[in-house]
């Protein structure tokens, strides 16, 4: 029976032994804050990270793989967050293929969103809006200025009449080549 319980023991500290012995980073914390118009989610790691990002539609999704990354978030192979947001349904981490960890964002309704990279500690922090928000800030903050379309001289093409005469070894002047334009 210890036996056993020994044996379970060291297969359950496995994952978080592994992902330090061969290299992996760690995704170790998920946070949320929700502000009015914007959700704020910071994804911790144990170290410095790469990612790609992409999103679907229908339903709405946006999400990141981490290369060279295992989640260890509450001694667990995977995670759920389920904010309550208008933005953001559920964040959801899990290792997608060996060494390479999904963080999924399950949205309401589509966002415009910015990744930013922080260090010591080593984080992502993502911060949804919605897309009308977006367009309504940048629209207030910024007045687009259209200058009226100012008419261009187009020149007219230069036509060198004078190329014959130089050839047959007369000179060809600049007031000659000027008539002839």
């Amino acid at each position: 029976m210890l036996l056993r319980t020994l044996t379970a023991a060291c297969f359950l500290m496995l994952p978080g032994f592994a992902a330090e012995n061969f290299g992996l980073i760690q995704v170790t914390d998920v946070r949320t804050w929700t502000h009015p118009g914007s959700t704020r989610v910071v994804v911790q790691f144990s170290g410095p990270f790469e990612y790609a990002a992409d999103s679907t539609a229908n339903p709405d999704r946006i999400f990141f793989d981490i290369a060279g990354a295992r989640p260890w978030i509450g001694k667990r192979r995977m995670a759920v967050r389920r904010p309550a947001d208008a933005l953001v349904q559920s964040v959801r981490v899990a290792e997608r293929l060996p060494g390479t960890t999904r963080v999924v964002f399950d949205l309401n309704s589509p966002v415009a969103y910015t990744v930013s990279r922080l260090s010591a500690p080593d984080r992502m922090v993502i911060e949804f809006r919605r897309k009308r928000a977006v367009r309504a800030i940048l629209t207030r903050r910024h007045k687009v200025f259209v200058p009226p379309p100012t008419p261009q001289r187009i020149p007219r093409p230069v036509v060198l009449a004078g190329i014959r005469s130089a050839r047959e070894g007369r000179r060809v002047t600049v007031a000659e080549v000027m008539e002839a334009a």
